[in-house]
């Protein structure tokens, strides 16, 4: 995706940093492993978004591994796409996703995200 503008008054990320998606996850997922919430849907990511109205999930571009997701978004015009990412983690005790936050490119380790899964989401790194 190009360029970088959001809606007025959007949370939608925007940023020129390339983001790859190398995981996607099927319209219908099987069943969670290891009660992780991977793989996940888009359906189910896009019910606990914070998204302004018009944006939603690409399922194409879902990562999911060991409790943390990533999932691209999709603007309502060519004008307002960005290629940040929905960071997403999964609550074992209540068996649902929760919507961390936005990026292109994400310092996982101040998010709280173990290197286990930041390895597998392509907008993570690690300060040394």
């Amino acid at each position: 995706a190009s360029g970088t503008a959001s809606a007025p008054g959007s949370t939608a990320p925007a940023s020129t940093a390339p983001v790859s998606a190398t995981t996607a996850t099927p319209a219908e997922a099987p069943p969670s492993r290891a009660g992780d919430g991977c793989p996940v849907t888009a359906a189910a990511l896009q019910k606990v978004v914070r998204l302004p109205a018009g944006w939603r999930i690409e399922a194409s571009s879902i990562e999911c591994s060991h409790g943390w997701a990533q999932a691209g978004v999709t603007a309502p015009t060519p004008e307002q796409q960005g290629d940040g990412v929905v960071l997403f983690a999964y609550d074992a005790a209540t068996g649902a996703w929760v919507d961390k936050g936005q990026g292109s490119s994400v310092d996982c380790a101040a998010f709280g995200i173990p290197r286990k899964a930041g390895r597998d989401l392509s907008v993570c790194f690690y300060p040394n």
